[in-house]
């Protein structure tokens, strides 16, 4: 009807953080770093505060569910990929740490937003948007809390797993 409408959207970009441009001490001397591409679809439901038709500027809200991917990497010191989530970096599947099994790259989010959308014709309008996401993983830059003990990863998963968890 002339207030509420559906919306799909896929979208793609690009992620990444590098410790040597934190300027907290503690972080900066950790030197760790990621990148990964993230993938997201979502399906939201739109509410427009005026009915389509009576206006060509509309204030709108929205929510509803959306699934995304990731695949977080990082490079060595020689400039060598590897991908951070089979070498389990604190733990995760090892015997004696909180995470029993590596996390999982695909996940579930929930996405709420707003925005003011002024409409140009018939089927093109512009919009100003504010959104955010209410994720349930901690990995998306595969560190949450815990930090594994680098002869643990050395001995469970090889010198690449300690040497990128203790660099």
């Amino acid at each position: 009807n002339g207030h509420f409408a559906v919306r799909l959207a896929v979208r793609t970009g690009h992620l990444g953080a590098d410790d040597r441009l934190n300027k907290d001490s503690a972080s900066y001397f950790r030197i760790l770093s990621f990148q990964t591409r993230l993938t997201d679809i979502e399906s939201v439901l739109v509410y427009r505060l005026f009915e389509e038709e009576s206006s060509r500027f509309n204030v709108y809200a929205y929510g509803g569910f959306a699934g995304f991917s990731y695949n977080p990497y990082t490079y060595d010191q020689f400039g060598v990929k590897s991908y951070l989530q089979p070498l389990g970096t604190e733990g995760q599947g090892l015997p004696g740490y909180s995470q029993p099994r590596l996390y999982s790259l695909t996940q579930l989010a929930i996405p709420f937003g707003m925005g003011i959308e002024y409409r140009i014709g018939e089927a093109l309008s512009v919009a100003w948007e504010f959104s955010t996401r209410k994720t349930f993983t901690d990995y998306i830059d595969d560190i949450s809390n815990e930090y594994a003990d680098e002869f643990d990863l050395l001995f469970a998963r090889g010198t690449v797993a300690a040497d990128l968890s203790y660099r």
